[in-house]
């Protein structure tokens, strides 16, 4: 409230949650009306998971859902946005491989870059070897 800045470390949607909660449960005039809008940041950044959750889906498969390829046709506003994962989806920014990431890890301290290194670097070394560096999923 005085306009001076806070560094915190974490992942930005548990410390915008824990906040909030704290906030909700022991730093507001409970005598007062209130209203709490939590907005999340991760959503509008690139997505990367919290490094405590890099293995959370490891061995599991997921079907693609029958929309996957949807061409948004009879929804214009949806239509004419690039939405498409064969026509706009950016292989190797999407799946972080390569240096696609860079900017977001290095905001990271030691132990999240160490974590998320041991977990991708395997991943960018095989999907390397496979050459499929900036194809689209369908080639």
């Amino acid at each position: 409230m005085d306009g001076s800045t806070v560094r915190k470390e974490g992942y930005a949607t548990t410390l915008i949650t824990d906040d909030a909660l704290t906030w909700l449960t022991s730093g507001r005039d409970q005598s007062k009306p209130f209203c709490l809008v939590v907005g999340h940041k991760a959503p509008h950044r690139t997505w990367m998971p919290d490094t405590t959750d890099l293995r959370a889906f490891d061995g599991k498969e997921f079907k693609l859902p029958a929309n996957f390829y949807d061409d948004y046709s009879g929804r214009r506003a949806a239509g004419i946005q690039k939405m498409s994962i064969t026509q706009d989806m950016l292989m190797a920014y999407d799946l972080k491989v390569d240096d696609a990431q860079e900017a977001a890890v290095k905001r990271m301290n030691p132990a999240q870059r160490n974590a998320w290194n041991t977990y991708y670097q395997p991943l960018n070394e095989d999907f390397k070897k496979k050459n499929l560096s900036g194809k689209a999923l369908d080639d």
